[in-house]
């Protein structure tokens, strides 16, 4: 199966007053990382969305849920 990611990064971290070179420094990344984490390209999907492992550095530190941050869509 393939899967297509769509951030809400972006709306999540600014509904929380939560700025992205905080989180970056949090989960040991730098903020253009995040950056990528929060866009989706035209056709609305992340491009290069998170791997597993800071997947879950996003959610511990955010205190949230995958769901919260991401959809994924079966392709």
């Amino acid at each position: 199966m393939k899967y297509k990611v769509r951030s809400k990064l972006k709306d999540y971290l600014n509904s929380k007053g939560i700025k992205q070179k905080w989180l970056a420094d949090q989960i040991g990344t730098n903020s253009s990382r995040i950056s990528i984490w929060c866009n989706n390209n035209d056709d609305g999907f992340c491009s290069n969305p998170p791997s597993l492992p800071y997947a879950l550095a996003l959610c511990s530190t955010l205190e949230c849920e995958i769901h919260d941050l991401f959809i994924i869509i079966e392709d």
